[in-house]
């Protein structure tokens, strides 16, 4: 797997972008680039701003041009004049990039000395965190406020530990409906959550749960976006609810995990203990009953379910610190991790994102040993830049 922190790939992207030559490829590579730090677009800005042209001028007079092209020259002087002019062409078409890279080579170098304390751009897993919504709107930073506790309106104290936000329901019955609250867990972030009925829910990176403070007596009703683990308390009298995007899940105790993220084509429900009663929104009589290691599958476009035999303890063992793939796609391998590390990927050739490989990590330590697996297969390049990702055709 090749490593560099080389500016020189840096300099030809830059040199393309100015010129209006960039593959889809570098085009990524460049956004990439340049939303990675403000000093990055900073440097972009110094470089292409026009009050710096006169420096630019001056360093392109003193790159010394006259004596290499004399030798050049010297060596052609007895083919036809013609040739000279066409070869002067080619040789300024030449040049003009070469004198960029040459300039952009000092900013970038100059760029460098200026910030000698700044290190290498790492990958980095992520860590606790997300925000909370009250239910007056009022919005809470967790990892701010990892101490934290309050009263929602109905009476409801909501504690947070550092490690679980958790809800404890008032003693004295409140008329009217429960005010709902939303969690939001950002990109590199996760967060358990205990509701008022002592049911657990682990949420993953980029998910939200709207659910309310204090349940009713007849049912236990919450809403999901992206991926959560629930550990549902057993409640003959009332049903748990989990309404995804044209599904819902109904349990009355039981363990399991629900992937449901936007860019993904299907909703996938993995039963780990108990049952699970699923069926679609709007056809409640279609239904289907999950056993431990059941695996349904939704189609939100073509409206079908398929139950699928599975380990259900390889669907969840994110919750335990452990990402583990199965003959899964490069494409979806990607999109997991870099829901959780901070950094940027994409594919030069796109059928490459379909290749299917096996493999895990300790999502808390580095995401190099998952890359070397990828790479030691032999069927693709990893190309690793600093918070940067290609992956090209071996």
């Amino acid at each position: 797997m090749e490593k560099t922190d080389s500016i020189f790939p840096i300099a030809e992207v830059i040199v393309k972008k100015i010129s209006g030559e960039l593959s889809p490829g570098e085009e990524d590579f460049f956004n990439a680039w340049i939303n990675a730090s403000p000093r990055n677009q900073d440097l972009f800005n110094r470089i292409t701003d026009a009050q710096n042209l006169k420096e630019r001028n001056r360093l392109v007079r003193e790159i010394d041009t006259a004596q290499a092209w004399g030798r050049y020259f010297q060596t052609i002087k007895h083919q036809k004049k013609e040739h000279y002019f066409r070869v002067w062409r080619y040789a300024a078409a030449f040049l003009v990039p070469v004198m960029l890279m040459t300039i952009l080579y000092f900013y970038l170098q100059r760029d460098r000395e200026d910030n000698k304390v700044v290190q290498q751009e790492q990958i980095l897993p992520g860590s606790r965190n997300s925000l909370l919504v009250l239910g007056n709107g009022k919005s809470i930073n967790l990892q701010e406020n990892n101490l934290l506790s309050i009263e929602e309106e109905d009476g409801t104290r909501i504690v947070n530990d550092k490690k679980c936000l958790s809800y404890h329901q008032a003693e004295s019955e409140v008329k009217g409906e429960a005010p709902k609250n939303t969690l939001i867990i950002p990109k590199g972030g996760e967060y358990n959550l205990i509701l008022s009925d002592s049911s657990e829910i682990y949420l993953n990176s980029m998910s939200r749960l709207v659910f309310p403070v204090s349940f009713s007596k007849e049912t236990r009703e919450v809403y999901l976006e992206g991926e959560a683990y629930f550990k549902v308390r057993k409640d003959q009298s009332r049903p748990f609810i989990v309404n995804v995007n044209g599904i819902k899940i109904e349990v009355l105790g039981t363990t399991f995990n629900v992937n449901a993220y936007s860019d993904q084509k299907q909703i996938i429900t993995t039963l780990v203990e108990g049952k699970v009663k699923i069926h679609l929104t709007d056809s409640p009589e279609n239904e289907f009953i999950l056993s431990p290691d059941d695996q349904a599958v939704f189609d939100p476009a073509g409206k079908t379910i398929q139950i699928n035999q599975v380990d259900a303890v390889n669907y969840m063992q994110w919750v335990n610190g452990i990402y583990t793939f199965n003959d899964q796609s490069l494409g979806e391998i990607m999109r997991t991790l870099s829901r959780w590390y901070d950094f940027n990927y994409w594919f030069e050739q796109q059928d490459i994102e379909d290749i299917t490989f096996k493999g895990g990590l300790n999502k808390y330590e580095s995401i190099e040993p998952i890359l070397e697996i990828i790479a030691s297969t032999g069927k693709v390049d990893v190309t690793v830049k600093g918070k940067n990702i290609v992956f090209s055709q071996k």
